[in-house]
């Protein structure tokens, strides 16, 4: 038994409990330590090489911006496509020899750690991503943890309740036979980071293959390095001090000139690929590696069905709150929301498409009404890119809510933007479906309840999604939606509104790390069959 997994026993067991009830673990949660845009535990990395022992090459690359206008200077080391791969090799046979209780325990010390170091990696969120400050912690570092947690109490369960040995009794003349089973890792596996949830996609994979054996090599998106950075330090730290080589776990670095991730993802001995999923990367995946496992991270256009409410208050604020966390920038923010033409029946009365519009509108204007205060919630833009999309977009439908810029403090180069909302008719399709970077959502009319289903059904079935919402206060019209949501494979949250709407949903995605298919394809079952002597 590991003394390293016996340390973290209890945290190993409240893990094991909390999946089975498909819940986090409440004593694992991030405490709040408040943070502000100021990079503070970030200064003494900022302007200078990141150190990171061992690491294999001498090249360095790097070129992050912080959202709020300045440049981070860092460089990090990297190396060629085969030399990461040599290396991840070297390692595989030590991290499978260590056993499941000695990577479990490396898993469960290495969370530890990150836990401690949970407002420098929050920062790094605020100045990669543009995360606002406030919620950077406990959504971007605290969930990201919870669901790295729950993948690694996956993967030990899954190869602990299969038994390593089994004796078949004699058949006619034939002696007894003795089968022995284990589990063997695929092979060399790439983590391909994503430019606005870097820690919350990259870690739950990072540790089902460490529990499951498969070297990885961390590939960051290149606006976002650091947050990644900083995980694979601790891990490596951690890797050496159990006596098992470090490069188990490897940083690669590419840029638009060097795409590393897809020269790794095509080198055979790389059999797993984690990535954002996008489209085009994913059909090249397909084309160029057919034989590796693929896992997709993916956002999409989280449709949103309103029939009526008894909390009108409360559902317009709840989805102004979800429009406007991290600057529209969530997995789960919505992009298109639905209301039949003749209105919505709620706790005020019959109330107008208008009236919906114009609700949805003041609510978002009591939002970032403050600017200061608005900030803490918006954060930055992270793509200057997605600002160039305001003119074009503003003139595809008639405005319910203007975006606008709000000054920063202290930064009078961050990108921000407060949420632009368009009101379009069903029918322009075209204009409302393809998922949308940043505050951007369109109020669809539609001639009826029915039709807002089917078309946020065609959406996701075209575009995919992680949340899809529905409010109405009969029944019958929630089972209908929540059917034809589920049966597409996205998760439901039906008359939730208030906060809830919001950033928090992120948690939502984590559904994807509850699944045991997660880390079950990350490894193969094996059995040696041997009659058995007397």
């Amino acid at each position: 038994m590991s003394a390293l997994l016996e340390t973290h026993r209890g945290l190993l067991d409240a893990a094991l409990d909390a999946t089975r009830q498909r819940r986090p673990v409440p004593d694992f949660a991030v405490p709040a330590t408040p943070i502000g845009i100021t990079p503070k535990a970030l200064q003494p990395l900022l302007d200078r090489p990141f150190e990171l022992d061992g690491a294999s090459g001498a090249a360095r690359l790097g070129a992050e911006e912080s959202p709020f206008g300045f440049a981070l200077a860092i460089t990090y080391p990297t190396a060629e496509a085969s030399e990461l791969q040599r290396r991840a090799e070297a390692a595989r046979t030590g991290l499978a020899r260590a056993g499941l209780a000695l990577r479990t325990g490396i898993a469960l010390e290495t969370l530890v750690r990150l836990r401690a170091q949970a407002p420098l990696l929050a920062e790094a969120l605020v100045h990669t991503t543009g995360a606002p400050a406030s919620l950077a912690e406990s959504s971007g570092v605290g969930s990201a943890l919870q669901a790295a947690l729950t993948a690694t109490a996956l993967a030990y369960e899954a190869q602990k309740r299969t038994p390593t040995s089994l004796l078949r009794p004699a058949v006619s003349d034939e002696p007894p036979r003795r089968l022995r089973f284990g589990y063997v890792p695929r092979g060399a596996a790439l983590i391909r980071g994503t430019a606005l949830q870097p820690i919350v996609t990259a870690l739950p994979p990072l540790f089902a293959n460490l529990v499951t054996a498969n070297p990885t090599l961390v590939v960051p998106h290149p606006s976002a390095i650091l947050p990644l950075a900083l995980v694979v330090r601790v891990v490596r730290a951690v890797l050496a001090e159990a006596g098992i080589g470090p490069d188990a776990v490897q940083l690669g670095i590419e840029t638009a000139d060097t795409p590393l991730s897809r020269q790794l993802a095509a080198l055979p001995a790389v059999r797993l690929v984690d990535h954002g999923g996008e489209a085009g990367f994913a059909a090249w995946l397909g084309a160029n590696a057919p034989g590796t496992r693929g896992f997709a991270a993916s956002s999409g256009v989280n449709p949103v069905v309103i029939d009526g409410t008894d909390d009108m208050d409360g559902l317009c604020h709840g989805l102004a709150y979800s429009l406007a966390a991290h600057s529209g920038q969530t997995p789960t923010r919505p992009q298109t929301l639905f209301v039949p033409a003749d209105g919505i029946v709620t706790e005020q009365g019959h109330l107008s498409f208008e009236a919906v519009a114009a609700g949805l509108a003041q609510a978002l204007d009591r939002l970032v009404a403050e600017p200061a205060a608005a900030i803490d919630l918006l954060g930055a833009i992270a793509d200057p890119a997605t600002l160039a999309l305001f003119p074009r977009l503003q003139a595809l439908g008639r405005i319910v809510a203007e975006s606008r810029r709000l000054p920063v403090e202290g930064f009078a180069k961050a990108r921000t933007a407060t949420p632009l909302v368009l009101a379009v008719e069903a029918t322009r399709e075209a204009v409302y479906a393809p998922p949308q970077a940043g505050p951007i959502a369109f109020l669809v009319r539609t001639a009826d309840t029915a039709e807002s289903i089917e078309r946020a059904a065609h959406g996701i079935a075209a575009h995919g999604a992680v949340l899809a919402r529905v409010h109405s206060t009969n029944d019958h019209v929630v089972a209908t939606a929540a059917d034809a949501f589920t049966a597409l494979g996205v998760s439901v949250g039906c008359n939730v509104t208030g906060a809830g709407e919001g950033f928090g949903e992120a948690l939502d995605e984590a559904a994807t790390w509850l699944d045991e298919g997660f880390v079950l394809d990350r490894m193969r079952l094996v059995a040696v069959h041997r009659p058995e002597r007397g």
